[in-house]
């Protein structure tokens, strides 16, 4: 799909000419979007034929999927005028995967034009270790035969934010590793990597509330560190269902 100047709304910088420059302008666009891991440059018909746009194939991670747009059509509207401002020329871009990805290479040569720098990630998989850390501590203490009830609740609800935090982080957006769950999933839905839905503020609150008071020391009943879990895997099922990664609490308890 291509994405015309006339129609970006903003200032754009001046024509990218050579390969060079069109390699700058995407590096700059997507160095603050970690979930593309690199982007090629589709070179123009050898004859001349076509028009004068920039074309590009994006790869995302597919650990995290795209951000949620809405009315999106191909996947690329998160980041498609960014690139049409960086580039001062009209841009045809597709993600990997489409029709028009898979047929370019039969007809066209590509060239690798942006790799995604490791440290750009680094974050992301922070959070995302210890989401897998935590689910796992939380699946140890509730199969245990006496439950561990404060770690379940605190653990299941740290398996959420680090979740919601690492698809945050890939996506742009500013993670607090020290804000409240219901603020982290306010910032998660922000940046595109879930829908609200009514259910999320409510089970975001009450896995805050257990998790607050396992830390104080509180007494945390078998009951509600269940209904942690339930609400922690809610959520891991949503992340799953949107191509995030997530983990899930396993709830089957031991005989």
């Amino acid at each position: 799909m291509t994405y015309f100047l006339k129609d970006c709304g903003r200032e754009a910088s001046s024509p990218a000419k050579d390969r060079e420059d069109i390699a700058r302008a995407v590096a700059e666009t997507f160095a603050t979007r970690p979930y593309i891991r690199y982007a090629v440059f589709i070179e123009p018909y050898a004859d001349g034929s076509g028009d004068d746009s920039v074309e590009l194939i994006a790869v995302p991670d597919g650990r995290f999927g795209v951000p949620l747009v809405p009315w999106a059509a191909t996947g690329c509207e998160e980041f498609a005028y960014d690139l049409v401002a960086a580039l001062g020329r009209d841009v045809d871009c597709c993600l990997d995967g489409c029709e028009r990805a898979r047929l370019a290479p039969i007809y066209r040569a590509i060239v690798p034009i942006y790799r995604r720098p490791d440290p750009a990630i680094e974050p992301a998989n922070r959070y995302l270790a210890s989401a897998k850390a935590d689910a796992t501590i939380a699946s140890s203490a509730l199969r245990c035969h006496r439950m561990n009830a404060d770690h379940v609740a605190r653990h299941a609800a740290r398996t959420v934010g680090q979740s919601l935090l690492a698809t945050t982080s890939a996506f742009g957006g500013k993670g607090d590793t020290m804000a409240t769950l219901p603020d982290i999933l306010d910032s998660a839905i922000e940046c595109g990597a879930l829908f609200r839905r009514g259910w999320m503020g409510t089970a975001a609150e009450r896995l805050e509330a257990w998790m607050s008071a396992a830390e104080g020391g509180a007494d945390i009943s078998g009951g509600d560190a269940l209904e942690a879990a339930c609400l922690a895997n809610r959520f891991a099922d949503e992340l799953l269902e949107k191509r995030r990664t997530a983990f899930r609490i396993e709830t089957q308890r031991i005989p």
